[in-house]
């Protein structure tokens, strides 16, 4: 599938610095992606035929290009039907970039797990008033595997907690409560005070289900609320650094 894309006009005629302009030229083909609501697959273009389009030299195309590939928006494809594809975003890269981001701010456990604590109490207000079965399901399943394995690393200890915020439905939800759980437990193995207690760590957890699946978004609230205020416990000096 190919489509055209709009024309470029740089918002400054005068602004000849190549990166400068590649970025703009960068934006320009994100927002037209943006505005089409990602068609993932969609050839935008041969190099010659954008190079015709935008007015711009190779060599800032080429740098436009390397952007939109780092921000997981676009990127070349070699061969008979080659161009610049559409393609879908990498979650993972932001994810890292933003946890490296937070890390590099210094940012304080308090300030952690308070923005954790908004987050997660809203996702089992959410789902204590409209828990499908196949969410349900799939709840139980990590619970069964966190069991099983009495894991105490950072991939079994924030499963639970992104698996609930996935099941919001809520895109933005998720994202942000992997980076945040996802910082917690990457620091906790260099921080914590003592060994984290697997088992309570699993027992909380399948008390949250429990209130969730019967409804009961109060009790649901206050055992989450209890089980972060208890993993706060483990970063008593106030930083995560």
């Amino acid at each position: 599938m190919t489509s055209t894309i709009d024309p470029f006009v740089p918002p400054d005629a005068g602004e000849s610095a190549s990166p400068r302009l590649a970025d703009e030229l960068a934006r320009h083909i994100e927002s037209w992606i943006m505005r089409h609501e990602w068609p993932v697959g969609t050839v935008l273009g041969t190099e010659s035929e954008l190079l015709t389009r935008f007015e711009v030299s190779r060599g800032v195309f080429r740098q436009a290009v390397s952007v939109l590939e780092q921000h997981g928006a676009a990127r070349m494809r070699v061969g008979s039907h080659g161009g610049l594809v559409v393609i879908a975003p990498d979650p993972s890269g932001v994810r890292r970039s933003a946890t490296m981001y937070l890390d590099h701010a210094l940012v304080t456990a308090t300030d952690l797990f308070s923005m954790r604590t908004l987050l997660e109490l809203d996702c089992v207000s959410s789902l204590s008033k409209h828990l499908t079965a196949d969410a349900a399901e799939r709840l139980h399943a990590v619970l069964e595997d966190d069991r099983e394995t009495e894991t105490s690393d950072s991939v079994g200890a924030q499963s639970f907690h992104v698996l609930l915020a996935e099941l919001t439905g809520n895109p933005a939800m998720k994202l942000f409560v992997e980076v945040l759980a996802g910082l917690t437990f990457e620091r906790s193995h260099d921080l914590c005070a003592r060994t984290p207690d697997t088992h309570g760590i699993n027992l909380a957890h399948a008390r949250i289900l429990e209130a969730i699946e019967v409804g009961d978004e109060v009790s649901a609230r206050r055992r989450m609320q209890r089980h972060l205020e208890a993993a706060r416990a483990f970063h008593p000096d106030g930083t995560l650094m």
